[in-house]
């Protein structure tokens, strides 16, 4: 929602994924959600809002260690500041930020800081500075690009292999048909008749076997296979009577609605049965 520009549903999405962040006490879902809102609160423009929204996200980050969310929310701060004109402020949280993006090696955040330094430099005027920053903002597109390229030809030269692959097999089956037609035609023209009846009979008696044995297997695999329905059947029955049990067992809606009326329960098993059971009790 937020990359398609609908502002609204996704501060929506991002107020309950904070609220369920909240709820499970889980800091690094937290502090992504703090973040994203930060970014929905500066583009509405609301500065002091964002910002606070920006060092809450920082403040969990680096007290868990997060280094992923470090590097975007310390980038969210520089680009704010770069806006408002801080230029000393944002050009300490976009090396502070970089330093982590270049610890977890992620390139493609890489990228950001690069080309946001080289903007808040070359607003101060400190035009070194800026052209350190284009240099490093090329090499490490090269390097995205380069790695992209490297993707592309391994694609290409496993795609290049099967196809060899599949003509060496085509060859090797042409030729072996060719090697049979001459052994036939040569057997056809070497030996007596006396020896075509007897090879004859010989396949004869091959196949005979060859349908004995597979009748033999069909039957075996049919029987297998009756087996395995019976205790498949077996096992769903009992699957589907314990789910009976639990659904016995579990609190129903109307009664939890009795005691909690705004609430709600999401109860999902992944197949019939769950191996979750939730109870509650109205204290006297």
């Amino acid at each position: 929602y937020l990359e398609l520009g609908d502002t609204l549903k996704a501060e929506k999405a991002f107020r309950e994924s904070y609220r369920i962040a909240l709820m499970y006490d889980n800091q690094r879902a937290l502090a992504s959600s703090y973040d994203h809102l930060g970014v929905i609160e500066f583009s509405k423009g609301h500065i002091d809002t964002a910002m606070s929204y920006y060092w809450r996200s920082l403040s969990i980050s680096e007290l868990i260690g997060a280094g992923q969310s470090i590097s975007e929310t310390c980038y969210h701060i520089g680009y704010l500041y770069h806006h408002e004109k801080q230029y000393d402020s944002a050009a300490y949280y976009l090396n502070k930020g970089l330093a982590v993006a270049i610890a977890i090696q992620d390139y493609y955040t890489l990228d950001n800081y690069y080309e946001e330094l080289a903007g808040v430099y070359e607003d101060q005027g400190k035009l070194d500075s800026a052209l350190f920053y284009q240099k490093k903002l090329q090499q490490v597109r090269d390097t995205l690009f380069n790695m992209n390229k490297s993707n592309i030809v391994g694609e290409m030269r496993t795609e290049l292999e099967n196809e060899r692959r599949q003509t060496e097999i085509a060859v090797l089956k042409e030729q072996d048909e060719k090697k049979n037609l001459i052994i036939y035609a040569s057997i056809a023209l070497g030996i007596l008749l006396l020896s075509l009846v007897i090879l004859a009979y010989n396949r004869y008696l091959v196949k005979k076997r060859s349908a004995v044995i597979l009748e033999k297997q069909n039957a075996e695999i049919q029987e297998k296979k009756e087996i395995i329905e019976e205790k498949n059947k077996d096992i769903t029955d009992s699957i589907r009577y314990a789910k009976r049990i639990q659904n016995a067992i579990l609190p129903s809606d109307d009664h939890m609605h009795s005691l909690f009326p705004e609430s709600w329960c999401f109860f999902l098993p992944m197949d019939f049965v769950s191996v979750d059971f939730y109870c509650f009790e109205k204290e006297s």
